[in-house]
């Protein structure tokens, strides 16, 4: 990266630091050799994005109070508007209009179990009298066979039957 290059303070300062590390060593002295110019450059470099960076982050935590602050409005709002409703819904009349709700609710399953009842049983009786009138009209039948063969027994038997004088 060239010195012309523009970048953030913290780049710079690490491009400060890449160039002592890279910078040729001063033989038996363990110091390092860098050109005054190149340095001077990036510190006056960072002098100026000093500002820049510390007015950005002013600026970056201006707007996070600000949201911060609309953020706790917003949930005050909310919270007021929650309680209301909550006092609207457990109102005595509201808690009446549910009641009178639930009770037509429960009043009309209970027409329609009702109505489900009386067509099951009704069911169940048809077929009960269709037995029993099935089981009448044999026993009838029967009735009518024994009393036919009564008349016929009886009528063989005075003709049979020697008339007493």
């Amino acid at each position: 990266m060239t010195v012309g290059q523009r970048m953030d303070v913290l780049g710079l300062i690490d491009e400060l630091e890449a160039r002592f590390a890279e910078a040729p060593l001063v033989p038996l002295s363990g110091q390092a050799r860098v050109e005054r110019k190149e340095i001077a450059a990036l510190v006056e470099q960072i002098r100026a994005r000093l500002p820049v960076e510390a007015k950005d982050a002013r600026r970056t935590l201006e707007r996070r109070e600000e949201l911060g602050t609309r953020t706790e409005r917003e949930c005050e709002r909310l919270l007021d508007s929650g309680r209301a409703r909550a006092v609207r819904e457990t109102s005595p009349m509201a808690v009446e209009r549910l009641a009178e709700r639930q009770a037509d609710d429960l009043l009309a399953e209970a027409r329609r179990t009702g109505r489900r009842l009386r067509h099951e049983g009704e069911e169940w009786l048809d077929e009960i009298l269709q037995t029993l009138e099935a089981n009448l009209d044999r026993f009838l039948e029967a009735a009518q066979r024994g009393r036919h063969r009564m008349h016929e027994r009886s009528s063989k038997e005075s003709v049979v039957a020697p008339r007493a004088a």
